[in-house]
């Protein structure tokens, strides 16, 4: 057991949430270039509401590890931006596929 406890995620926290990632991308966003790829693992965040932040075509990937994770046993699901494609899907696997199964 790993000690952590789980809650449901209030609406004022979510949008919290958005709000530091609204930040965190408006940050970063000037240092993306067409030819790189965003990945996140924030919770709660869609790859719309990313793409919505980041300069025009922005190719994004939304990961979400579970917490096994941090002992190689975990479980990750890829969802696809309306900019990415399959071989960023691959390669965003490819990561993950490290640290335990991954599913599209």
């Amino acid at each position: 057991m790993l000690g952590r406890s789980f809650h449901v995620v209030s609406a004022d926290e979510t949008a919290i949430r958005l709000a530091a990632m609204v930040e965190a991308l408006a940050d970063v966003k000037q240092s993306i270039a067409s030819r790189q790829l965003v990945v996140s693992i924030a919770a709660g965040i869609s790859t719309g509401s990313i793409e919505k932040q980041l300069p025009r075509a922005t190719r994004v990937v939304r990961v979400m590890p579970n917490t096994p994770c941090l002992l190689g046993e975990g479980m990750s699901v890829l969802a696809a931006g309306r900019f990415s494609t399959k071989k960023d899907l691959a390669k965003a696997r490819a990561v993950f596929a490290t640290v335990g199964s991954t599913e599209i």
